[in-house]
């Protein structure tokens, strides 16, 4: 029986010719259109349709159109649990959100089989108006992407999106970002390249601004023994929002120094890693731990009490090998290529920090750190810190702002892949400095990616330059808009239009229906290709 037979006997024939059958299932929530003839009879049909069918558990009625800048639609529960959050299963993946604070269509379901059926092995693709992840995920589900990138304005929708990306487990190839496409696109390319900040949370708040995805805590003296509880939270604080956390060894400990190349203190340096590999228990998100061989020129060090060092750490904790990334320095031990190639066979590194100032002031080429990395990146895990040189210290740093310095880093950022732009900045407190060079850097390693997916139908002509700013020729991109059955020329006209304007010339592939949004008015996707 459906719902116009089942209510038959209690509404009337006028009535009953206003009666939408028609609703939206996301989840277990009925998503239903009441006209305003039957208002007054809203919670009977919405009880009818509820006895209806045993997996719906709750029926809410749409409450005007999608409005505002997250396109979000005000729902009122007419009958069932009194829940807006629902879990929504499409083409093997689950999804989590709460329909009337996020944005989501279940209409789209095919649509997004469709592309993912067109996706080539090892495309990079990029989703704008990404939601609570259904076109990334699905893509990552069922199709051979290498990497698939969401950018998504609302917080509510992102929050839902990074907790699905976790839920489906497609950590590996997608990637959620929270913030303006405009803004965000500037730095996709950088989903592997962090910022230097310390711990305090105003500066965090900082950095986050920038959409990055990974932040480096440089600790100071006596943090690991005195604020160890605050740092940890600043971590936690950092994993809720999916950002990832490297953490740098303090100069001191216990007012003592920690030397990594060194037999001296050991018994201190033993000390400080545990407390250091303590710090980021519990954390999935604390990637690595980066420790220098020797962090003051008062105390020699040398290759082979460092590699006796390692040794005997590795033997004390068993996920030392695995957290810690050893930094190359400037002068004394772990500074040449020769020293590096040496200590990571003997003692077995399974990863490597390059400081790529600390090259450059250890009198080596920019040719010599690439031959080195080409070398190496089978063997360990490189993670850099970017900086520019100018081949020696420098008002008391190694570092300055790049392109200031000797380094040509168009010809170096091809083979960095991860890392953290660590510029000596003069403001600690707002990092501008740092962030100034993140941006710089992003311009350098600029995405581009294969194919990407438009879909806010009522204003995606308004993003056209940011996909192309990060498109390519023969960029497949997905755009979606409104349109009447027989105008579907008249948009793909306004579209080749808009792209003329950007000086850009594309290639038409397909117009398709994508929904029917009301009589003789459709969604439509128009596939074209950059040329």
């Amino acid at each position: 029986m459906n719902l116009k037979e089942a209510l038959q006997s209690k509404l009337s024939e006028e009535e009953l010719k206003h009666l939408r059958t028609g609703f939206d299932v996301v989840g277990s929530i009925a998503i239903i259109e009441i006209p305003k003839e039957l208002v007054k009879k809203e919670k009977l049909i919405a009880q009818t349709l509820l006895e209806l069918n045993n997996s719906i558990k709750t029926v809410a009625k749409k409450v005007g159109i999608h409005t505002g800048e997250f396109r979000t639609q005000k729902l009122k529960i007419l009958a069932g649990e009194k829940t807006k959050e629902a879990e929504y299963k499409e083409s093997g993946c689950v999804f989590k959100l709460d329909a009337e604070k996020c944005y989501f269509s279940p209409r789209l379901s095919h649509e997004r089989l469709r592309i993912a059926s067109q996706v080539k092995k090892g495309e990079n693709i990029l989703v704008m108006f990404s939601g609570v992840g259904p076109y990334p995920i699905v893509l990552a589900k069922n199709s051979p992407a290498h990497q698939i990138i969401g950018v998504e304005l609302n917080p509510t929708a992102h929050k839902y999106a990074v907790e699905n990306v976790k839920l489906n487990k497609s950590l590996k190839k997608v990637s959620i970002y929270n913030g303006d496409v405009k803004r965000i696109v500037g730095v996709l390319g950088m989903d592997n390249i962090g910022i230097k900040s310390n711990w305090r949370h105003k500066h965090l708040l900082n950095r986050i601004k920038t959409g990055t995805k990974i932040i480096e805590f440089h600790l100071n003296e006596n943090d690991l023994e005195q604020r160890f509880e605050q740092i940890r939270k600043e971590i936690k604080f950092l994993q809720e929002r999916n950002i990832r956390v490297m953490v740098h060894q303090p100069v001191h400990y216990k007012n003592k120094f920690v030397t990594l190349g060194s037999r001296l203190d050991f018994e201190t340096l033993s000390e400080t890693t545990g407390k250091f590999l303590e710090l980021i228990r519990g954390f999935d998100n604390c990637i690595g731990l980066v420790m220098q061989p020797a962090m003051t020129n008062s105390v020699k060090t040398s290759n082979s009490e460092l590699i006796q060092n390692l040794i005997t750490l590795s033997q004390q904790y068993p996920s030392f090998l695995d957290k810690v990334y050893f930094e190359n320095v400037f002068t004394n031990t772990f500074s040449s290529v020769a020293d590096i190639k040496s200590v990571v066979e003997k003692a077995k590194l399974k990863n490597i920090c390059i400081d790529t100032a600390h090259f450059t002031n250890s009198k080596q080429n920019i040719s010599q750190l690439i031959n080195l990395v080409k070398e190496l990146h089978n063997k360990v895990s490189i993670y850099f810190h970017i900086a520019d040189s100018v081949g020696e210290i420098y008002n008391g740093s190694d570092c300055v702002n790049i392109e200031k310095g000797i380094i040509d880093f168009k010809s170096l950022a091809p083979f960095i892949n991860f890392g953290i732009i660590e510029t000596m900045s003069k403001d600690e407190s707002k990092g501008k400095e740092i962030i100034r060079d993140y941006y710089k850097f992003a311009k350098i390693k600029k995405a581009q990616f294969d194919r990407i997916i438009m879909p806010l139908p009522k204003d995606a002509s308004k993003f056209l330059k940011s996909a192309f700013y990060v498109a390519k020729k023969g960029t497949i991109i997905h755009f979606y808009a409104f349109a009447k059955e027989d105008k579907f020329k008249d948009a793909e006209k306004k579209l080749i239009n808009s792209c003329k304007k950007l000086g850009q010339k594309i290639k038409i592939l397909n117009i398709i229906k994508a929904g029917q949004i009301a009589p003789r008015e459709f969604r439509i996707c128009i596939d074209f290709e950059v040329v």
